[in-house]
């Protein structure tokens, strides 16, 4: 079995038992199980469009470095224009996996996904990295927030492009894997502009190795959980699945109950 390479950005590092959460809904879940294969997009299917745009404050920085070196006023359009083309070749060649770096759960994360059926698997940095099994080379790391339009981005290759984000998507804490597709450099130069890749990568993975905690969106009655457990059983998963309680009300006597638990009453 081959061990997936995993090379981790200066900058992005994150420590081996780093909390990973990946929120998903039930298909994706099923998906999981029956495959033993992670889905990556292709970032050109993020919702965001700012996916490897380097954003004003970057731009900025260009153009001033170009203008003294001379350069005519037309440069900066013309720039532009490239780095749109680049940006836009790079995502229809890269598939990225996204997951969040929290040590609990997210209210934020299950508003997004929990009202469709969600389910969030809880992880380690550590236990996904060991999970993958591909020759693939894969770059890893947790993502940088900044302001675009004030903050240029400290990057020197196309691939480090991938680990910044705006920080309105601060909220995420997110922690990526990515990949390129094959042949990407022949497409990025132009050598070959008819090469498509599939818009999802799927990537093997020892779900032993993963071992994660399954959690049940807050919103969805207590049979789902069930349901779950049935599911990962089915497929030879004896998972920990838990219900959510982040909305549910406190119990007359939490308070001395739970302090007499960690012996403090």
């Amino acid at each position: 079995m081959d061990v997936a390479n995993v090379q981790i950005l200066k900058g992005a590092e994150i420590a081996d038992d780093t909390i990973l959460w990946r929120y998903m809904n039930m298909t994706k879940l099923v998906d999981l199980l029956s495959t033993s294969q992670l889905a990556m997009p292709l970032a050109s299917m993020m919702e965001d469009p700012y996916e490897r745009d380097v954003g004003l404050a970057s731009a900025a920085q260009r153009w001033h470095d170009q203008k003294s070196r001379g350069a005519p006023s037309y440069w900066l359009a013309a720039d532009q224009d490239m780095h749109l083309k680049t940006a836009a070749r790079l995502r229809s060649a890269t598939y990225i996996t996204c997951w969040n770096a929290l040590d609990t759960e997210s209210a934020a994360m299950w508003k997004i996904y929990g009202e469709s059926g969600g389910i969030a698997i809880q992880t380690t940095w550590s236990g996904l990295r060991d999970s993958l099994v591909s020759e693939k080379h894969f770059y890893g790391g947790k993502v940088i927030y900044l302001d675009y339009n004030k903050d240029a981005l400290p990057t020197t290759t196309h691939t480090d492009d991938y680990f910044y984000k705006r920080s309105s998507f601060s909220f995420e804490h997110e922690v990526r894997l990515i990949s390129h597709a094959p042949d990407c450099e022949r497409f990025l130069s132009g050598k070959d502009e008819k090469i498509r890749w599939p818009k999802v990568d799927k990537i093997n993975i020892d779900l032993g190795q993963l071992a994660p905690s399954v959690y049940v969106a807050p919103q969805l009655p207590e049979w789902v959980r069930d349901a779950v457990q049935a599911l990962t059983l089915k497929f030879g998963h004896g998972w920990e699945i838990n219900q959510s309680t982040l909305y549910t009300p406190r119990e007359p006597n939490y308070w001395p109950e739970a302090l007499n638990a960690r012996g403090e009453n």
